[in-house]
């Protein structure tokens, strides 16, 4: 892998999964303000910060609402017509656009993570650099997640995901052989308004 800057990994693609329908939580949860910007608009900054290459959005559900936000952010829009059939569709999308980038890994994040952090994600990029081939992930304490880093050896495997199986299932099949970080709150996602009314009141 090249790195064409102290902290720059160019080759790295970031995939950010957004393309769920949100019914749980009755309206697109990509488009709540948090912290001054959108859920969605927050996770773009932070890969953009942490050093990233390419960044590909992949958008389903609501995208044509999504997508104005999105006009002037320095990304690539991947619109997943299969959104409705599970996570393991968006991530096919996803990992086929960074593919035909050219990137050797691909950084694979959900949207609906508020605790994801700049200093997280340049963790697992400066982990890539010193294993280049290893799988690098995310430590919730009770299982490992995304954030996560496939090198392109992963590849065919993301490709074949189906339905609801995200990148959790390759995580679980290689479990002896991946570097993890510890990231605790992992563990929060908002799927409800009650998980986004606690997200808010712990501010």
């Amino acid at each position: 892998m090249s790195t064409d800057a102290a902290g720059s990994y160019p080759e790295i693609a970031a995939v950010i999964l957004a393309a769920g329908s949100s019914s749980r939580m009755g309206q697109p949860k990509q488009l709540l303000e948090w912290q001054g910007k959108t859920l969605l608009e927050g996770i773009v900054a932070k890969v953009k910060e942490a050093g990233t290459g390419e960044v590909f959005v992949v958008l389903g559900a609501k995208a044509k609402k999504i997508i104005p936000v999105l006009e002037d952010q320095p990304i690539t829009l991947v619109e997943n017509p299969d959104w409705e059939r599970g996570m393991g569709t968006s991530v096919v999308a996803g990992v086929r656009a960074a593919m035909a980038s050219g990137a050797d890994a691909a950084l694979v994040v959900l949207v609906d993570q508020p605790y994801v952090s700049v200093a997280l994600l340049r963790d697992i990029l400066q982990l890539h650099r010193e294993h280049p081939k290893a799988l690098i992930v995310s430590d919730y304490g009770t299982h490992s997640g995304v954030p996560a880093l496939f090198p392109a050896f992963f590849f065919p495997e993301l490709l074949l995901l189906k339905g609801d199986e995200g990148a959790r299932k390759i995580i679980k099949r290689y479990s002896g052989e991946k570097i993890a970080v510890s990231f605790p709150e992992g563990n929060l996602d908002l799927d409800t308004p009650e998980d986004w009314n606690r997200l808010i009141s712990e501010a």
